[in-house]
């Protein structure tokens, strides 16, 4: 199986999350010296409302298709040329039955997230499911450690529990931070002070500022009660793998699953499940640099340049 092309969204698709989809699409095609094939809206939009089993001409064999979760319901590229990769997972048994229906002409389907593999082969789908886990951009992490300018970094999306942790702990213990806040529909970054350091609207943004942190806090999604939307999945994010290419230790809080067991979290620091754990875990990031020859050799095998390469792999065999 030889991809011909890669259907990317984003003359039209244009909101910040997307920046990392397009890096990942532009490695993507020159690792594999393929075009960047346009997808039709419009048509995608009148397929959808067709009766049976329509979907949108390729004019290729094979394409690549990135989607940021599958959607059980009538598909538009549910064809033998259309080879989907899910970003997220959080779909459950009940919605199983509508997920086979609306894939179950493509020719294989990867899914990023191991936690999320094995609960789909469990179920026993018939779906051909192939995992490719989630990658750093290459060229993101640079050779030397960058220069610091804060203690802790809270970007992203926000885990109350961390979040109350460093509230305590920066009380007792005064550190230099930075954080996020939403204001009229747009991300704005504040320091500890109150400065506003400006709105972060893409991804090269986002790691410029990552880089000036020493420590990052990250969860995995699903841990949060109000977060329902994961149904109890709790799969590692790229905010994970920036944190590393920014240089910065990572100070997290996780359930342990075949995700993070496959990203091996644990070798990284221990989940803060409590403030003791978290407090301990803070203090020592803050006394000793990250070890950036370590983070190299670790990341090398997380690149997207490394996952194009385990895709040829597969596609190769099948």
């Amino acid at each position: 199986m030889e991809l011909e092309g890669i259907l990317t969204q984003r003359a039209w698709e244009k909101r910040v999350s997307f920046d990392l989809v397009y890096a990942w699409e532009d490695i993507f095609a020159r690792e594999f010296g393929i075009p960047l094939v346009g997808r039709n809206r419009m048509a995608e939009a009148v397929f959808r409302r067709l009766p049976g089993r329509q979907s949108v001409p390729t004019g290729r064999k094979f394409l690549w298709l990135t989607e940021m979760e599958p959607m059980p319901g009538k598909n538009a590229y549910n064809c033998p040329q259309v080879i989907p990769y899910w970003v997220d997972f959080f779909l459950r048994e009940p919605s199983l039955p509508g997920l086979v229906r609306s894939y179950n002409a493509c020719p294989a389907i990867f899914v990023s997230s191991r936690e999320a593999f094995e609960f789909l082969r469990e179920q026993g789908t018939g779906l051909p499911l192939y995992h490719l886990a989630l990658s750093l951009p290459d060229g993101v992490l640079t050779d030397e450690l960058p220069e610091k300018e804060y203690d802790v970094a809270l970007m992203g999306r926000p885990d109350t529990v961390l979040e109350g942790y460093f509230r305590r702990y920066a009380a007792e213990h005064p550190c230099t931070f930075v954080y996020r806040r939403m204001e009229q529909g747009r991300f704005l970054y504040y320091d500890h002070t109150g400065a506003c350091l400006g709105e972060v609207d893409n991804h090269e943004k986002y790691m410029n500022l990552m880089r000036l942190c020493r420590v990052g806090l990250y969860a995995t999604p699903g841990l949060e009660k109000a977060d329902g939307r994961t149904h109890g999945f709790c799969q590692v994010t790229p905010r994970f793998l920036e944190f590393l290419g920014a240089g910065c230790h990572v100070l997290m809080r996780y359930r342990p699953n075949p995700d993070t067991d496959y990203y091996g979290l644990k070798s990284f620091c221990p989940s803060a499940d409590t403030y003791h754990v978290f407090e301990r875990t803070l203090t020592d990031f803050l006394r000793h640099p990250v070890d950036m020859e370590q983070y190299r050799n670790y990341l090398s095998r997380h690149i997207t340049s490394a996952r194009a390469r385990e895709l040829q792999q597969i596609l190769s065999s099948l």
